[in-house]
């Protein structure tokens, strides 16, 4: 199967995704991408971009079976930028995080259109995945409250759609660049006589909450 993937954001953690994802994947995946910089500008603009690079790889005879796109993509500008060159593909939307929930700065406030790039996206695709169980209650507990700010016509109803085609699909982990530090004694230990070891794979910010952890 030939795999278009889409991600605006090519950097940092979304880069080693999409890469992992491509290396491992049984299929043939093709990735669309732009730097990693102007997040904002990335979705409120980026679809235009991504549109003209499908359309220039759909030409240059990838003929996709599949659409996946991330969660920055504004996937309904895509689709409607990139016709009939994605006529009949369907398309999964895969949600590293969401801004409807995501934390903002305390001095903040949120941004509503990215949050409702984001549902569009959701209720456009064929498919919504997402990395944790925790995100996705996270996003359709959310999403209600996102519509009742609407004056009217809120189409309550598309979060129970949403909800229908939506699953859970943790991101893979290549653990390979930890195995210089592996102990050269693999045998167990009695309980309780080693310290154990805690990894912290996040980001040294506000929104991964380090002293919480530390706390």
């Amino acid at each position: 199967m030939n795999v278009l993937a889409l991600e605006p954001w090519h950097s940092g953690s979304r880069r080693r995704f999409l890469d992992g994802l491509a290396e491992h994947s049984a299929h043939q995946v093709r990735s669309v991408t732009m730097p990693g910089r102007f997040w904002q500008w990335r979705m409120e603009g980026g679809g235009v971009t991504l549109a003209q690079k499908v359309r220039s790889v759909v030409d240059d005879s990838f003929r996709p079976d599949l659409l996946f796109a991330t969660d920055m993509v504004n996937l309904p500008a895509v689709l409607s930028l990139a016709r009939p060159h994605l006529d009949d593909v369907p398309a999964v939307v895969y949600f590293h995080e969401n801004q409807l929930t995501y934390p903002v700065p305390p001095d903040e406030e949120r941004e509503r259109a990215y949050a409702i790039t984001n549902y569009l996206s959701a209720l456009a695709a064929d498919r919504v995945v997402f990395n944790t169980q925790s995100h996705f209650d996270e996003f359709t507990e959310a999403l209600p409250q996102l519509l009742r700010d609407f004056p009217d016509f809120t189409n309550m109803h598309t979060v129970r759609d949403i909800r229908d085609k939506s699953t859970v699909l943790h991101p893979g982990i290549d653990l390979a660049a930890h195995d210089e530090y592996r102990s050269a004694d693999t045998g167990r230990t009695p309980r309780g006589t080693a310290p154990p070891v805690v990894l912290w794979n996040q980001r040294w910010e506000y929104d991964k909450n380090p002293s919480g952890f530390f706390g």
